[in-house]
């Protein structure tokens, strides 16, 4: 099926896609500290749980592609949104902690799958347009935003905050229908195409690990802030538990505004400076945040921290869809090493928590997003644009 660039129920898909996308991955983060309450786990071990979700995640954004070639795109996020059901449902009747630990990775195995195959569908349908391609994020930045901000809601009139888990199911279950009503362009191969071995020229090409470490650490950084920020403000600074998960959903909301008003202005930002600049400010961000303790900087640093890293994700994307374009595999390889920030960099902060306190484990993470300005600083000096969108 071919679908033109203007189809607004495919748009409507994907953003849908990346919203409970956005909810769950961060529902997990805001219902960390819940969990190592419940199961009695120290910092290192939660980390490790959301490894778990992030190795599900790592291994579906690299299988999702050739999975996809054989057995069709929409089968293939229709079994994805299978498993968000299935694992949010399970989560929410609070199995015993191996039980959990699969349950999160069969949702990490959902999230990549969609990762990986909504945004090349994106890129593919609009041409690698950095517009749409962050519009499609803006709805994930809206589900991380409804995520905490459910948490927090439900525990300030005394309820569970178990029962957000529950409405994230039932989202999952009405994603089901989404996309199975959504058009999905499918690969229709003749024979001699699919005995044709696969192109690895990009390889060689050393701005394809140049993106992919901007992923690593970038992906790395915001499931850092996602999932220790509101320990670090509950234990560190004295928060309570709902001010932490409302800061936490404002930092949302600086995603929300950053990728819209980058949506809007992209045709007019130069990517490669842009890249830089919010790479800058997040390490300001980043040093603020673990060097006070008044509640107003805190506010001001995380705010700061959000609208940086607001459409770094797309920026990247944006910059590599010349590459991504021409086959998932591509992009699977990428997103799927670069993803590995995500299993890697919770777990670490959780030892260095687990050793010296939650604020040495912060410290580690600013030096995670000091990676970020390094790498933009290299993107800008020896990355020049290319003329052909083909080309990276």
């Amino acid at each position: 099926m071919k679908v033109k660039p203007g189809n607004k129920f495919f748009m409507f898909g994907c953003m849908y896609i990346f919203l409970v996308t956005g909810a769950i991955v961060l529902m997990t983060s805001s219902i960390l500290t819940y969990l190592m309450e419940h199961y009695s786990l120290r910092y290192d071990q939660g980390g490790l749980l959301l490894s778990f979700l992030a190795a599900g995640s790592v291994l579906s954004n690299y299988l999702s592609g050739p999975i996809s070639n054989k057995i069709g795109r929409k089968l293939t996020m229709t079994l994805s949104a299978v498993f968000y059901l299935v694992g949010y449902a399970g989560l929410t009747l609070m199995p015993p902690l191996w039980a959990l630990q699969a349950l999160l990775f069969l949702t990490g195995l959902g999230w990549g799958a969609f990762n990986n195959l909504v945004n090349f569908l994106v890129a593919l349908v609009s041409g690698g347009s950095s517009g749409k391609i962050l519009l499609t994020h803006s709805s994930y930045s809206f589900g991380a935003f409804l995520a905490p901000l459910l948490v927090g809601l439900f525990l300030s009139f005394g309820l569970s905050w178990q029962l957000p888990t529950g409405i994230l199911a039932v989202m999952s279950f009405l994603l089901i229908g989404v996309i199975l009503l959504m058009p999905i362009p499918e690969i229709h191969q003749n024979k001699a195409h699919q005995k044709r071995p696969a192109n690895l020229k990009f390889l060689k090409n050393w701005k394809f690990y140049l993106y992919m470490s901007l992923l690593f650490v970038y992906v790395g950084t915001e499931t850092g802030f996602n999932s220790f920020l509101v320990s670090y403000l509950k234990d560190a600074r004295g928060y309570l538990d709902t001010d932490a998960q409302f800061l936490l959903s404002a930092f949302w909301v600086c995603f929300i505004i950053g990728r819209l008003a980058v949506a809007v202005l992209s045709k007019k930002l130069n990517k490669q400076t842009f890249l830089l600049m919010e790479g800058l400010f997040a390490l300001i961000g980043a040093i603020v945040l673990i060097g006070t303790g008044i509640p107003i900087i805190l506010s001001v640093s995380v705010v700061v921290i959000g609208l940086a890293l607001a459409s770094f994700y797309g920026m990247v994307l944006a910059n590599a869809s010349g590459l991504l374009i021409e086959s998932s595999v591509v992009s699977g390889l990428m997103m799927s090493l670069g993803g590995l920030g995500a299993t890697i960099v919770p777990y670490l902060i959780g030892v260095f928590s687990n050793t010296g306190g939650i604020l040495v484990g912060m410290t580690f993470l600013a030096g995670v997003t000091a990676l970020l300005f390094v790498l933009g600083l290299v993107n800008i000096l020896f990355a020049r644009p290319e003329k052909e969108p083909g080309n990276l």
